[in-house]
């Protein structure tokens, strides 16, 4: 099959854009990954963005460049004028998913677990008048007001003891941060 002078001329002209964009891109890339990303630490998914970009602007030249010259139906519609604008969206939802997933972090099974269990957990604050008295709670010895303790979510006894006197108990369902004020009473 032979080719019309001007599709050789056409094929001709789509690979010498792709050869300068192709050397362009490369350059691109590489500044991308030497300056942003090492650098100044940006995430590494840029060079995914970067890639995406450049690819779906290929993309919008070789359309442009395939449908400029062909000749144009009764109604003299503009194809490339109808596939551009749709290169364009999907890049731009590409990467808007790229930029999404940057957020999320890529933590293993432990560290998910063990960020479950922290966030379940809630600083109890016990200030007592008066002060240096022994703070146990369900029984265990857990310092000396005032102090702060970090307790899991639920219920607890909590015992407070001074000499000369009374012991405070009380029971207490943590769900959250608390400071608690409690006034002890001479015996």
């Amino acid at each position: 099959m032979r080719l019309s002078y001007l599709k050789k001329k056409n094929i001709l002209s789509i690979l010498k854009v792709l050869g300068a964009y192709l050397a362009g891109s490369w350059i691109i890339i590489e500044a991308v990954q030497l300056i942003l990303i090492k650098r100044f630490k940006l995430p590494v998914e840029l060079l995914d963005i970067t890639f995406i970009i450049l690819l779906g602007l290929l993309i919008c030249i070789i359309v442009w460049k395939l449908f400029r010259k062909t000749k144009r139906n009764t109604r003299k519609i503009k194809v490339e004028l109808y596939f551009l604008p749709i290169i364009i969206i999907i890049t731009v939802i590409l990467n808007v998913m790229i930029i999404m997933g940057i957020n999320e972090p890529k933590l293993d099974l432990d560290s998910k677990k063990k960020i479950s269990e922290m966030k379940k957990t809630f600083f109890i604050t016990i200030l007592s008048s008066p002060q240096g008295a022994q703070i146990f709670v369900n029984g265990q010895f857990k310092g000396l007001t005032d102090n702060t303790i970090i307790l899991p979510q639920g219920e607890y006894e909590i015992h407070l003891k001074k000499e000369a006197h009374k012991v405070f108990k009380d029971k207490i369902n943590i769900t959250k941060n608390q400071i608690l004020s409690i006034l002890l009473k001479k015996r």
